[in-house]
């Protein structure tokens, strides 16, 4: 399989350097077939790039080998072929490749992508309450250590996800408030470092965190943690 580039060489000189626009191969079917053998090859100085597809013999059905080779690959069917460019087209080497008139981008490789289905909403009250369902504990249920701790001293949590402005209170099952906080700012989770409001760590045990984000609404997190006794041999 080629890809052909779209060439020029003197203007109004179409020999086998020129190429034009797309035009589902006519060209070069024409060309292949009006050149010299000998000249065949130098068709072949206008491919940008090339590729060998390998059919997945589970897809390919045996009367189709049996009769033509390509018949699993005529018009209609499902194939794509997908080509991974790591680095531009070389232009202007041989007077290949020149940008014209007709060129986009220089000739050089360009995509187009749309990112509307996944560009962030902001000030849409639907989606900032939807965004509540995203908050999390992390890690949930805690067992004496998270990756977040840099020491052996270190008990950490995140409570992530959050909204710029909320109030984070932290209870017991039994109401008792322990720990409380208050975020305004752009950053999307907290640190907890599993003490209370007075600077002393919690016992082991399931908690309850409620986030309030005024405007927008509430959301209830279970946790639970396993906190180990405090070694200031360990290394």
């Amino acid at each position: 399989m080629y890809i052909m580039g779209h060439n020029r060489t003197q203007p109004g000189k179409k020999d086998v350097n020129y190429f034009p626009a797309y035009d589902a191969g006519q060209y070069y079917i024409e060309k292949m077939a009006t050149t010299s053998t000998s000249k065949r090859q130098q068709l072949l100085v206008n491919a940008m790039w090339t590729a060998v597809p390998i059919a997945d013999s589970r897809f390919v059905k045996p009367e189709d080998v049996a009769t033509d080779v390509y018949g699993f690959m005529k018009t209609g069917n499902d194939i794509k072929v997908r080509l991974r460019v790591v680095g531009q087209y070389c232009v202007g080497v041989y007077d290949y490749a020149v940008p014209d008139s007709l060129a986009l981008n220089g000739n050089k490789p360009m995509y187009e992508f749309n990112t509307s289905k996944i560009a962030t909403r902001r000030g849409d009250l639907p989606t900032a309450r939807e965004a509540l369902k995203l908050i999390r504990v992390v890690p949930n249920p805690y067992y004496g250590f998270s990756s977040y701790g840099k020491t052996q001293l270190d008990d950490l949590v995140k409570i992530t996800n959050l909204p710029a402005l909320c109030t984070i209170s932290i209870y017991t099952l039994n109401g008792n408030l322990i720990r409380r906080f208050t975020k305004d700012n752009n950053l999307n989770s907290i640190d907890w470092n599993l003490k209370n409001q007075y600077g002393i760590p919690i016992a082991s045990g399931a908690y309850i965190v409620h986030i309030d984000a005024p405007g927008i609404g509430e959301k209830v997190v279970k946790w639970f943690g396993a906190l180990r006794p405090q070694d200031l041999n360990s290394l």
